[in-house]
């Protein structure tokens, strides 16, 4: 009868150490299978945390091209960073303010990529299948996104190789609204059309690197769950009760650490979500109680000028210990030794495993015991680099914070200090987007104010002109013989004064509206503008006895009305200045150099003394009126035509051996 006890026994056993092994075949595969499961999740959220970033930073700057495109660009000052954009062809591109200030119209997408070359904005590309810039042709990788676009997809996201490197390249749709067709309605697309897309290229380095560290974190607490639990299977396998209770410590130990590693993926998830300090500081205190099971959680802040350290949120059992309790940061204050003073004053952690035994909390022994506290920890938050706060939680058990928890715990307050730098830099962009608003609205006001004054001289100023000399040649006739031969001239010297001044405001304002009332550029032969010149001054060239010589004349992309006023005002300054002592001969003539036509208008005239005065400014005059009339305005009109045409205008000449002007213009783009 003892032997068959015994061989049940036996077979008892032998069934049961069986059971053991296939669990620990079966742990084994669900820690595996866990583990691969939590790694490719990992690297699907650092994918779409990719994505986010990437879709963000293209999402503003769509989002600054509508508001550009709602105003029709902006006016700013032309330089070498940004000259006059010759593939705007639009009324009113340059335009010249009341101080003489020259500016050009920058339209949305020069804007924009002007803003992603300076820094303002993700550096990306703007592109399109039908151009007006070169640089905007699509590469092989965005003719494809603008295909998928073109069928209907809203966004366009793959993975690519940049520099031998992991990226993520994202595109989404630039759509036609109304004000592009200041622009783009002679493309034929209409409200709504696809114009184009802009894509951006993030490195995928940074997500990964994140998405390594929580693999890493992964390998550490699946091994460590793993190896636990094996120790525990192995002491069930050798049975004892002593065993199975050591294993129940350390499978209470594994939950603990399971809940702590949920903790910390919901930190993640609320760095991303939350908008504010206190949402995240809230959010985090209440994840600590209710996933990592910690007795309590506060979070708090410290003043420089006082070295107090204030709880500005916290969760679970404390709510009655952290009133009015005092907490510091100083280390000659009694309440700066513990472990929230040390962590910020060190900017590392600090714990204490035995919170009622522990000299560094005597202050608080009494509060704490009548809460259960029975240890605690605190993690520094940093922000700028500099420690803020502290992240401080408390268990109910003594020695309850290990190395393994504490390295989870780490990540977490490292979590929290990425996510307050990230409101840093996210309120900074905020505001330079206001300081660029005001800039933008501070020149719209100024735009506004130089068509008053346009409007103000062709109206207001020469009204009262006309009423002077009206007036005047009524009294002269009036007064009839009753007049002096010296009265006579002052009367005849009114009318003219007040005749020339109208006729320097006509000069002023056909300056203006050089932009104000240009027509836009189209392809034009300048051999049709200069002969429609000629026209005009025909009856002068026959009084003059001039010969004009015309050669060889491209065609470009301008304003045809604005070119040929350029080609009659240098022909009639070539006849007006002509030389006394010999027949007057003007040459017109063009050659191609360093990609622009070089238009040049010779005379054998009186030519141009070496001075220091620019002949192109307006009102500038190297004659008195009585030898050569005129109001200075011809070469100041040519000048302001060749540069809303994104060319340069000037002359060689030497007293006696007549001039020659020669102005720029960009040749038509194939």
């Amino acid at each position: 009868m003892t032997s068959n006890v015994r061989s049940s026994a036996s077979i008892s056993l032998s069934a049961f150490r069986k059971l053991i092994l296939g669990a620990s075949v079966l742990w084994t595969g669900a820690v595996v299978f866990s583990f691969w499961t939590g790694v490719q999740n990992e690297k699907r959220q650092a994918h779409n945390l990719a994505v986010h970033e990437a879709r963000a930073n293209v999402q503003t700057d769509i989002g600054f091209r509508h508001w550009a495109t709602s105003h029709g660009g902006v006016y700013v000052p032309p330089d070498e960073r940004t000259p006059p954009n010759p593939y705007l062809n639009v009324p009113d591109r340059d335009v010249v303010t009341t101080s003489g200030q020259h500016l050009t119209l920058m339209n949305p997408a020069y804007m924009l990529r002007q803003l992603m070359q300076s820094g303002f904005v993700a550096k990306g590309r703007i592109t399109s299948m039908k151009p007006l810039n070169p640089d905007n042709a699509p590469d092989e990788w965005e003719v494809k996104a603008l295909s998928r676009l073109g069928q209907g997809e809203t966004e366009v996201a793959e993975d690519v190789q940049e520099d031998g490197k992991s990226a993520l390249r994202l595109m989404l749709p630039m759509r036609i609204d109304e004000g592009c067709l200041k622009c783009h309605g002679h493309q034929g697309y209409q409200v709504g059309d696809l114009r184009g897309g802009i894509d951006v290229t993030v490195a995928l380095a940074p997500f990964e690197q994140g998405a390594a560290q929580e693999i890493r974190r992964l390998e550490i607490n699946h091994g460590l769950i793993w190896l636990l639990v094996t120790c525990g299977i192995a002491l069930t396998w050798m049975g004892g009760k002593a065993h199975i209770r050591r294993q129940d410590e350390a499978e209470a130990k594994i939950a603990h650490l399971t809940d702590v590693y949920a903790a910390l993926s919901h930190t993640n998830q609320c760095i991303i979500r939350c908008n504010t300090r206190q949402e995240l500081f809230e959010s985090i205190v209440k994840i600590a109680v209710d996933f990592g099971h910690f007795k309590m959680a506060w979070i708090g802040i410290v003043d420089e000028s006082t070295m107090e350290i204030s709880p500005v949120a916290w969760a679970g059992d404390g709510f009655g210990y952290l009133d009015g309790l005092k907490i510091s940061a100083d280390p000659e204050s009694p309440y700066g030794q513990g472990p929230s003073g040390r962590c910020i004053r060190s900017g590392e952690y600090c714990v204490t495993e035995d919170f009622a035994a522990s000299n560094m909390t005597t202050p608080w022994h009494q509060r704490a015991a009548s809460f259960g506290f029975q240890a605690s920890a605190a993690f520094p938050l940093s922000n700028q680099k500099k420690t803020v706060g502290t992240l401080t939680l408390y268990s109910n058990e003594t020695d309850f914070f290990t190395p393994e928890l504490i390295e989870l715990l780490l990540e977490m307050a490292g979590d929290i200090s990425f996510a307050l730098d990230r409101m840093d830099l996210e309120a900074s962009h905020q505001r330079q987007e206001a300081e660029r608003q005001e800039m933008v609205d501070r020149l719209t006001a100024s735009n506004t104010e130089l068509e008053r004054f346009a409007y103000v001289a062709s109206h207001d100023l020469q009204e009262p002109l006309r009423s002077i000399v009206s007036f005047t040649q009524l009294v002269e006739r009036q007064l009839g013989d009753k007049l002096l031969p010296e009265e006579k001239t002052n009367f005849q010297f009114v009318v003219n004064s007040a005749k020339r001044m109208n006729l320097l405001i006509k000069d002023l304002l056909e300056f203006s509206r050089v932009t104000v009332k240009g027509n836009s550029f189209s392809n034009i032969s300048l051999g049709d503008t200069c002969s429609a010149a000629l026209e005009n001054l025909k009856e002068t060239i026959q009084e003059s006895g001039a010969e004009i010589v015309v050669g060889d004349l491209p065609e470009v992309m301008g304003d045809s009305v604005q070119i040929m006023q350029v080609f009659q005002n240098l022909i009639g300054n070539a006849i007006k200045f002509r030389h006394a002592n010999r027949p007057s001969l003007i040459t017109i003539d063009s050659e191609k150099q360093d990609g622009n036509w070089r238009i040049s208008v010779s005379d054998n005239g009186i030519g141009i003394a070496d001075t220091t005065q620019d002949i192109f400014e307006i009102f500038r005059r190297l004659h008195s009126g009585n030898q050569y009339p005129g109001s200075g305005v011809g070469l100041a009109i040519c000048k302001r035509i060749v540069t809303r045409h994104g060319g340069r205008i000037w002359v060689e000449s030497g007293i006696g051996s007549g001039a020659t002007f020669r102005f720029t213009l960009p040749t038509v783009l194939d």
